[in-house]
Order: C-alpha cells, then structure tokens, then sequence
C-alpha cells in the first residue's frame, strides 16, 4: 500500500526537471520582453544613460525587519524633484535546523514590495523614503527550485530533507521564541529614511564618490515579524566609475541594530551589518543595459551555534534594464553562492520614473 501512494523515482525527478524549466523560462521570458527584439542588435556607440546599479536586498526574511541599504548611483536626484522607484522581490528559502538550545526554521516563499520615493534637497544631496510591505507563505517553489539546483548541480541546503511546501518562519533559542513571521498576511515594514550627499561626481572617467546615512524608524508590525520596534541606524560609502559602455559601482555600509525585546528574550542579539557591493554595467543599446551584482551580507547573528543562521550571505544576480517612455523597467535573477544561510532563489522586478 505504501508503494501506490508514492511517486517513481524517475517520474518525479522528470517532474522537477520540468519545474526548474519553467522557472528559467519564467526568468528569461520577461527578460527578454523587457531588452525587446529591437535591441537584439547591439549597439556600436550606445547613449551614455546609466541605468544601474539593481536597487536590490538580500531576501533574508528575519532581516527584512531592519534596515539593509540598497545599491544606488553615485548621482543626486535633481533640486526640489521627486523620483520613485518601485521594487518586488519574491525569493524561496529554506533553512531548518533544529540542535538544541538553538531552533532555526526558514522555510517560505516571501514576496517585497517598496517603493523608493527620493527628493533632491541641494546640488549634491537628496533624501530618500523606502515604504515596504512583505507576505510570506508556503509558496509553490520549492519543488521547482529543487530541480533547479539538481539541473545545475547548484549546492541545495538540505532542501529534500523536509515535504515541499511547508510553511516555517521562526528563530529561538532555549524554548523562546526570537522572532517569527506571520503566515498569509501584507505587514508593513519599517520607514528608512537616508540622505546621500556626492563628494565627486562620476564625470569624465573620474572616480564617483558618495556618503549616505540614514535611520529606520519603527512603523512595521514587530508582533508579526516585520518591524525591530526600535531605532537602527546606517552609513556608508558609495563608489561609481565609467569607461565607455561599462560602469562599475561599489559601495560599503554599517548598519547599527537596535535589538528588540523578544531577541533579548531569548537570549540573542541580531549582529550589527555590515554589507559590501561591488555592481556592473554594460550598455547594450540606447535604451538597455545588462547588469550585474555580487552582495556580501555578514552573519545576522553571532550567537546561534548552527550555520543556518551564523554564516555570511553572498547573493549573485544578473538582470536587465530598458527605457520605456519617461520611465526604465528592470528585472534580475539572483543565486547564492554560498547554501548556508541565504534565500535559494530571488526574482526582481521593478520600474523607475524621474531616477
């Protein structure tokens, strides 16, 4: 009886197969639309139009209640005008490991939602908002990303240890509970606010240089895994440098955490960030450009003993974007390159107007 409730080995692994397919393809297609068919034809002498660096974060979902900042420009937003930018990510994670006194369960699909709203305030400085929302639930990747990672041979954290599409967001130590996420529910995040200011402009070859700093105020729902119920504060360096059709940008930041009450509850202190980026552009066309992105994240905390929650994150990502109208639409695929301790796959899409 047990055998004929039980798929054939062959038949399910034909099955993952064909989810990791239709997962590429799901990448490549809007990919694709986005460069358009009239860009398959490179340019000689393309429009010097920077569309990069991807404004991305790592998809971490007990990190998504502090602040990460994102990869940006070395280019201040215009005096007294507004520019938005709205960003979705939906990425796939699984991380369970359960050796006591530690209990690490990261198994979800979480989708992101933000929209960055910066307004020029000086010749070099502008401030920037990032309103967020998140929703998390048991998804429907999981067998897809398992035959994603078998097709290629990526490193899958353990995926097949535990039934695909359960749902598990949680962090404790010692029986309390650190931090935990609701199921099925659109909680809003924390409020960052961030001035940058351009020490010297990427102009003329010459090395672009910036500083931003910035707090998060405590707007998110700290009951339901989405806020720190506290105040964190970030700085950091932001670099940018051209040569003909490519642009390299970097950036280094500190983010200073404010650790909630359920954390210290339990006995756990999320680590103070820090982040390190290092992007890449490559004008295509007029109108598109191929970009790439490698972000290191340090640990999120020094006090859990399994690598599940105590190793760094390095997310690799490629994507492109296009002018469209007034307004440029992108898209990336990421990847981690290490299986310890970060999202499994990350989808990107979003669209910026008057950036």
């Amino acid at each position: 009886m047990l055998h004929s409730t039980l798929t054939p080995p062959s038949a399910r692994s034909t099955g993952r197969s064909l989810g990791a397919l239709a997962l590429i393809a799901g990448i490549l297609l809007p990919c694709a639309s986005l460069v358009g068919c009239a860009s398959l034809h490179q340019s000689a002498d393309p429009r010097d139009v920077r569309r990069g660096p991807l404004p991305t974060r790592v998809a971490l979902p007990q990190a998504l209640a502090f602040p990460e900042p994102r990869p940006r420009a070395v280019r201040a937003q215009p005096v007294g005008t507004v520019g938005v930018t709205v960003v979705g990510s939906y990425s796939s994670i699984y991380e369970f490991a359960l050796v006591p006194p530690d209990a690490v369960e990261l198994d979800a699909d979480v989708a992101q939602v933000a929209a960055l709203v910066r307004y020029g305030i000086g010749a070099r400085t502008d401030v920037e908002l990032e309103l967020g929302v998140a929703f998390a639930s048991s998804g429907f990747l999981d067998s897809i990303v398992d035959g994603y990672h078998d097709l290629f041979g990526f490193p899958d954290g353990d995926r097949g240890s535990r039934e695909s599409d359960q749902y598990a967001l949680r962090l404790g130590s010692g029986g309390t509970t650190a931090w935990e996420m609701e199921e099925d529910e659109l909680l809003p995040l924390d409020l960052p606010i961030r001035f940058t200011h351009i020490l010297q402009r990427p102009d003329g070859g010459a090395l672009g240089v910036a500083l931003r700093f910035g707090v998060e105020l405590p707007t998110g729902d700290a009951a339901a895994g989405a806020g720190s119920d506290g105040r964190d504060y970030d700085f950091g360096v932001l670099l940018e440098r051209s040569a003909g059709r490519w642009t390299w940008t970097g950036g280094i930041d500190h983010v200073a955490i404010d650790t909630p009450g359920s954390y210290r509850a339990a006995g756990i202190t999320p680590s103070d960030l820090l982040l390190g980026t290092v992007g890449a552009e490559y004008r295509w066309d007029d109108h598109s450009s191929l970009l790439a992105g490698l972000r290191y994240r340090s640990p999120f905390s020094d006090d859990f003993s399994i690598k599940e929650a105590d190793r760094p994150i390095v997310d690799l990502s490629f994507g492109v974007a296009r002018d469209v109208g007034r307004g440029r639409w992108f898209a990336a695929f990421h990847e981690d390159v290490l299986a310890d301790s970060g999202p499994d796959v990350v989808l990107t899409f979003g669209f910026a107007i008057g950036m």
